[in-house]
């Protein structure tokens, strides 16, 4: 647990060199002592790092196969959805989500991986840009703006407030998505989990271009691609260009 809980700070810090190395010494703990817990954790801390790195392509087959391997664990089918969201996989993304939003979202156990699934489940939501199932996850959420997203001890998703503020945004409510906009920056920021206040800041910037304000939209962004680029995240910083570069900064590049 303490080998994994130091992977899991890794991860959130974005320390990602190091984190691959403690991944797989807690695996080789863990694997002594409780080999299902152990493959389990190393494989969703591979999700989260290669997740951070723009690599979940590589990881795809892993994935699949955990869903059909660990069937009353469905935080697995929650990550294959963010995986095709990732990818820009609309139809599969959408599969996956809809197993769960056509039963009120209560597929996902309420237990110690809940927050962890729902977050997941709230960013493919919005970039489904389902509107009824952002007002319905918003609810479900919303008393737990102040926390992290954690699935002990494995991942950590940053602050739900960063979820809530894709949410309120996808529901057309900017002043909501505001406050969790900012909320999700300065909680991220107090936990020291850098990748995730550069992806509020990104989500956050995406929000006020749309909403005309370009000045603050160009700040946001030239500090996320900042932090993507100090942490080594280049994939996700091309990645924002191509698809932001409207809204980006001259000389963010």
């Amino acid at each position: 647990m303490v080998a994994s809980g130091r992977a899991l700070c890794a991860l959130l810090e974005g320390r990602f060199e190091q984190a691959g190395g403690l991944i797989e010494e807690a695996y080789r703990l863990g694997e002594r002592a409780m080999p299902w817990n152990a493959a389990v954790t190393r494989d969703l801390q591979l999700f989260a790092l290669r997740r951070g790195q723009g690599r979940l392509d590589e990881l795809e087959e892993t994935v699949r196969g955990a869903v059909q391997a660990y069937p009353t664990y469905p935080v697995w089918r929650c990550v294959l959805a963010d995986l095709h969201a990732q990818l820009g996989r609309e139809d599969e993304a959408r599969a996956e989500f809809e197993r769960f939003a056509a039963g009120d979202f209560t597929g996902v156990p309420f237990n110690e991986e809940w927050l962890l699934g729902m977050t997941l489940l709230a960013d493919v939501c919005a970039a489904l840009g389902d509107v009824p199932r952002a007002v319905r996850l918003y609810e479900l959420l919303v008393r737990y703006c102040e926390l992290h997203a954690v699935g002990q001890v494995e991942i950590s998703f940053g602050a739900v407030a960063r979820a809530l503020g894709k949410l309120a945004a996808t529901a057309g409510r900017f002043e909501q998505a505001t406050r969790h906009f900012e909320a999700a920056i300065q909680l991220n920021q107090q936990s020291g989990a850098r990748p995730w206040t550069a992806h509020a800041r990104h989500d956050y910037a995406r929000m006020l271009a749309a909403h005309g304000d370009r000045q603050k939209a160009h700040q946001q962004l030239a500090q996320a691609l900042a932090t993507y680029r100090k942490l080594g995240m280049d994939r996700w910083a091309d990645n924002t260009l191509a698809r932001d570069g409207s809204a980006s900064p001259t000389g963010a590049r």
